[in-house]
């Protein structure tokens, strides 16, 4: 049972992604982008495969205008506590999608963020997960602050995953997209 709850929220988190980063509802004109920000973006097509560290991915210009714009101030100081690091990835569905993990120390399981960025709009997406004495806490930020959700999660796997599902359909729902 938790399998089928599982594949359900990686082909919800799959559209969800997809429609925030390509959808024209979000779209970004990178003509208004300035000179300084489109070499950023360029920058970042070379950051691939090596560590957010390395060559201060959030330090990128066009990064941490994008973050400015969807993170309230805790997460962005989550954000620079979170240490540990994989390398900088491309989405496998989609190439014009970068991805970046990153996570407290000692930690990751239970303090984490994942940061999706898309090359062709420039459209940032945020997902973290915070456990702390009030429980686990699973939070997306998106471009249309409206659609913005946080969900606490129970114990039990099944619950988690039937959650996280349910949660992944308000996002759709709130932005209008039809998922079948």
């Amino acid at each position: 049972m938790s399998m089928k709850f599982t594949q359900k929220k990686i082909y919800l988190a799959t559209a969800l992604l997809t429609t925030l980063l390509c959808g024209s509802a979000f779209a970004v004109d990178s003509k208004n982008l300035t000179a300084d920000e489109q070499q950023a973006v360029k920058n970042l097509h070379d950051q691939v495969g090596k560590n957010p560290s390395d060559v201060q991915f959030f330090q990128n210009a066009i990064i941490k205008k994008r973050l400015a714009e969807i993170l309230p101030d805790s997460e962005k100081k989550l954000i620079k506590n979170f240490t540990v690091e994989t390398p900088i990835a491309l989405m496998k569905d989609n190439d014009n999608v970068l991805s970046v993990n990153v996570c407290k120390p000692h930690d990751c399981g239970d303090n984490n963020a994942t940061v999706y960025f898309d090359f062709n709009t420039t459209n940032l997406v945020a997902y973290f997960v915070e456990t702390n004495k009030s429980g686990r806490q699973m939070k997306w930020f998106t471009p249309k602050k409206a659609c913005n959700l946080t969900e606490k999660n129970s114990a039990s796997a099944i619950a988690k995953d039937s959650q996280t599902a349910a949660t992944l359909k308000k996002i759709n729902a709130c932005l209008g997209i039809d998922i079948g």
